[in-house]
């Protein structure tokens, strides 16, 4: 029964929002992030969640100041992008952020743009992915603003938090944020509006820290 409840909620951000199959992401996002220096250096596994088709992926490894042993996982909740990605030639998860069976500690950098506002519990997905990477490893989110008319008035849009709720959910859940800037992007729409968010892993405080061991404690049983 679980599993039939939270693919109700799944349709939300899979066939209901994409009924005619994943789109590809504006690669505006990627490009502006590699212009003003944001992105890490020397990556070595990326994680890219939910990038609609393979065209940002592309991008965003081709602009990562990477070696030949660089790895990519792309992680999506849609089997139709899924599909989509491993015919680009990505190696594609088809697994929720919320709860992932990826494993503890395996990645140098997640990347997402246009994801999180979709999350259904923000702190869960945040948490999830500082399982996921390394100490030391890199978050990078781009996310709008709503404070444009694509914001959080979209059905589709569910978490329409402001710069300083993203920064407090970051610290709690154990990353330093290394840059918050709000971006101005023409080429999606008329004064459109995105966070872009790097924050690095670091160690968790009390009670999160807590949180985090139990966490990869079940993910290890």
């Amino acid at each position: 029964m679980r599993e039939r409840v939270w693919e109700a909620f799944q349709w939300l951000q899979t066939e209901g929002a994409y009924p005619e199959g994943p789109l590809p992401a504006a690669t505006c996002h990627v490009e502006r992030a590699a212009r003003e220096g944001w992105l890490p250096k020397g990556i070595g596994a990326l994680l890219v969640i939910g990038p609609g088709t393979h065209h940002e992926v592309d991008v965003l490894v081709s602009k990562l100041d990477h070696h030949e042993a660089m790895r990519t996982t792309v992680l999506t909740a849609y089997s139709g992008e899924r599909a989509a990605l491993i015919a680009a030639g990505y190696n594609a998860d088809c697994e929720d952020i919320h709860d992932s069976s990826l494993s503890t500690g395996r990645y140098d950098l997640i990347f997402s743009s246009n994801v999180f506002e979709h999350v259904f519990a923000p702190y869960i997905a945040i948490m999830e992915c500082r399982r996921l990477l390394r100490l030391g490893g890199f978050f990078y989110a781009v996310i709008p603003t709503f404070d444009t008319a694509g914001g959080g008035v979209t059905p589709w849009h569910i978490s329409c938090l402001e710069a300083k709720h993203w920064s407090e959910l970051l610290n709690k859940c154990g990353f330093q944020v290394e840059c918050l800037t709000t971006v101005l992007e023409e080429s999606v729409g008329a004064g459109e509006q995105y966070y872009h968010i790097r924050a690095r892993a670091v160690e968790l405080q009390e009670p999160h820290a807590t949180v985090l061991r139990r966490l990869i404690e079940a993910k290890e049983t």
